[in-house]
């Protein structure tokens, strides 16, 4: 038995009936005619009645584990104050007591217990009755119609009462669904409030930059205050150069671990939700390590390693970055301390940010990508315009790699020439931030040796954007910090010039734009150093005798006086040797000029024989030549001018076929500052050395004294 599926409805109004019917009877007892003793039992019973009555339906029964002891208690002791009342108040009919306390069983408990009221009803009021005095015949009718008038109204109150809780049922069902169904939308809304606010906070916050990496560090601020229950989280975007996810942006993980951690897609959690573009909410720590998978195992690994904690998470999310079907990458949400940390709710507003966050990284990498291009654009124009307008080389070079690195901002910037009949490449520019910089020509690479050697010789574009994974890249402690590079070969229309090598401290730092740049500026440079080059021979011929390929008398005077300063500058010496061939006038009318000539030829010969690559020869007039001695005492010089003299006497002279006798030379020396302190008193004296040479019988060497 349990009363309180009949005892909700009709609690208030049987307290408010037991109540008026005890008021109504304490109001009927002065005005009875009986002893006090009498009035006081009445009393006393009214009061037991009402009391008993009053805390049972208001204290007891409330209860929700009703028991049949206590109904059928109630029924009894109620029933028992009734005939006592009734006994007391003979002159009054109590019945309606009777039909009350059967109407309150049927009510309150159920059928069997208003049965049971009418059971004591019938029994205890013909008791009553005969205490009185009445004979069991006279009042046999009366008693027999009470008896069946009590049985009838428990049987229809129960009727009714068991309809009205049905229909109460209902109603409280219907009530109990609405009640839920606004706690649900109350939940939505505020939920969807919750929502509205964060997407209009991040919205406002990404609105107030184009900048990728701050974008990426607010939408990292806005999930962590939307969603504190995360220990740990991260941005990962997806790099289309090394084909992988990569950490952006994230919180509660050790950063130098998570920068090392590329995510293929498709694989682990993060690169499964990326392929298939779908939002997934993990709950356990089973179920996240079955949905990392075999090929997460590393990831695993390192993400105990990246986490404060040490171990994996017990609470996931994981939702894509998306436009449309475009998928830009994926936030992941971690809880360390609880399997159900993460609700559905959660995975929906996460998913609502991103939404809107990857439509700002959308716009964001648009304009950095037009940005970029427009930058590149107008560099790429500056930087041929200024290397076009360049035909020396010397200042060409150095040019080129110091735009290149200021104008697109790249680490280090080297420029190799090509040395194919020696089969190597050679440093001839560099430019980066470092205090010690490759020096030209301090770098040297055989073909096929290194990164650069590799393009030298095959004449293809190389690219590393990590060069731990190239196995063709080759260290130098000039560049200690660069993490990726890129050589691409320098080509004109009939040959490989050379190579320009680009290297940065970040990894997968060369996208497709710098690529196409770079070869675009390459094919300009080519042009450049070709027209450098072309103006560098025709000038170079400008400046060389035509038969014997020396230094002209002007060229070599501008350069004497050159080198002459610079040695009074730097508190060194220089040696200038006078050489005239003896008997050259005859020689032209004996054996003719072609003879002339090859004579002329063969005494360049000699001297390039014996003297250093650095110093300077020129043809001073006619069968006269200079030879400037850089660096060299007159002690040196004269050493230097007896081995011309006498190579020159060992080399051959042919006509026809016919052996002629070598020329002799007459030779004068002199050195500054040891001689002289400028470069015209210099020429003087070593003229003057020559003369005498010639005088005291020619071939031999004169010192100036």
């Amino acid at each position: 038995m349990n009363s309180s599926n009949h005892l909700q409805p009709f609690l208030r109004p049987i307290t408010w009936a037991v109540i008026v019917i005890f008021i109504g009877m304490l109001a009927l007892l002065p005005t009875q005619a009986m002893n006090e003793a009498r009035r006081v039992a009445l009393l006393l019973v009214y009061l037991i009645f009402s009391v008993s009555a009053f805390i049972g339906i208001r204290a007891i029964l409330p209860r929700p584990r009703g028991r049949a002891a206590v109904a059928y208690g109630g029924i009894i002791l109620h029933s028992l104050l009734i005939a006592a009342a009734d006994y007391l108040f003979e002159a009054m009919d109590l019945s309606p007591l009777y039909f009350l306390r059967i109407i309150a069983s049927a009510m309150i408990w159920d059928r069997p217990a208003a049965l049971f009221s009418a059971f004591l009803a019938s029994l205890l009021q013909p008791i009553v009755a005969l205490a009185h005095g009445m004979s069991l015949a006279d009042g046999q009718v009366q008693f027999i119609i009470r008896a069946g008038a009590y049985f009838v109204s428990a049987l229809l109150v129960s009727e009714l009462s068991i309809s009205l809780t049905a229909r109460w049922r209902v109603s409280a069902r219907e009530a109990d669904h609405q009640r839920e169904d606004i706690a649900r939308r109350n939940a939505e809304l505020e939920a969807l409030q919750i929502e509205l606010r964060a997407l209009a906070d991040l919205s406002h916050s990404l609105a107030e930059t184009m900048n990728l990496d701050e974008m990426f560090r607010t939408i990292e601020k806005q999930v962590r205050a939307n969603l504190p229950q995360a220990n740990a989280g991260a941005l990962l975007i997806y790099d289309r150069q090394s084909d992988a996810l990569r950490v952006r942006a994230s919180f509660g993980f050790s950063p130098e671990i998570l920068a090392q951690m590329n995510t293929p897609p498709g694989e682990s959690a993060p690169g499964r939700v990326f392929l298939t573009n779908r939002a997934r909410r993990l709950s356990g720590r089973e179920a996240i390590e079955q949905a990392a998978g075999e090929t997460g195992r590393l990831e695993n690994q390192m993400q105990r390693q990246a986490s404060a904690q040490g171990e994996l998470p017990q609470s996931n999310l994981c939702v894509p970055l998306h436009t449309g079907a475009d998928v830009l990458g994926v936030i992941v949400l971690d809880n360390f301390k609880s399997a159900q940390a993460f609700t559905e709710q959660d995975l929906q507003l996460l998913e609502a940010i991103a939404d809107r966050a990857a439509l700002a990284i959308r716009n964001a990498q648009l304009f950095e990508s037009e940005s970029k291009r427009a930058t590149q654009l107008n560099a790429l124009t500056e930087v041929s315009h200024r290397v076009n307008s360049i035909l020396d080389l010397e200042k060409l070079l150095p040019t080129i790699v110091k735009l290149i690195r200021l104008r697109f901002n790249f680490r280090y910037v080297h420029l190799f020439l090509n040395e194919p009949e020696r089969g190597l490449t050679a440093l001839h520019a560099g430019d980066g931030p470092v205090v010690d910089p490759l020096e030209p020509g301090s770098f040297i690479l055989n073909f096929d040796q290194g990164m650069v050697g590799w393009v030298a010789a095959h004449g293809e574009l190389l690219l590393a954007n990590d060069v731990t994974q190239e196995p063709r890249y080759v260290s130098h402690a000039s560049v200690p910090d660069t993490r990726a590079e890129v050589t691409i070969p320098i080509r004109s229309s009939t040959r490989l010039i050379g190579v320009l090598d680009v290297q940065s401290e970040k990894l997968n730092a060369f996208e497709s734009s710098d690529i196409a740049t770079l070869q675009t500026l390459a094919s300009q440079v080519a042009i450049a150093i070709e027209n450098a080059q072309l103006y560098g021979e025709l000038r170079e011929q400008a400046q060389r005798d035509s038969l014997t390929q020396v230094y002209n008398h002007g060229y070599f005077l501008a350069r004497l006086n050159q080198e002459a300063r610079v040695t009074r500058e730097n508190g060194r010496m220089l040696s200038l040797i006078m050489v005239d061939i003896d008997y050259f006038k005859e020689y032209n009318d004996q054996y003719g000029h072609v003879v002339g000539d090859q004579v002329l030829v063969t005494m360049v010969q000699a001297i390039r024989l014996n003297v250093k690559h650095s110093d300077l020869v020129g043809r001073w007039g006619g069968e006269e030549f200079g030879i400037v001695l850089l660096g060299a005492d007159g002690e040196h010089a004269l050493i230097v001018a007896e081995r011309i003299r006498t190579t020159l006497a060992s080399m051959r002279v042919e006509k026809e076929g016919r052996v002629i006798a070598p020329p002799t030379v007459s030779q004068g020396i002199a050195t500054l500052p040891t001689h002289a302190k400028d470069a015209a008193t210099l020429i003087d004296l070593a003229d003057a050395a020559l003369y005498r040479a010639k005088a005291q019988g020619r071939d031999q060497v004169r010192v100036t004294e």
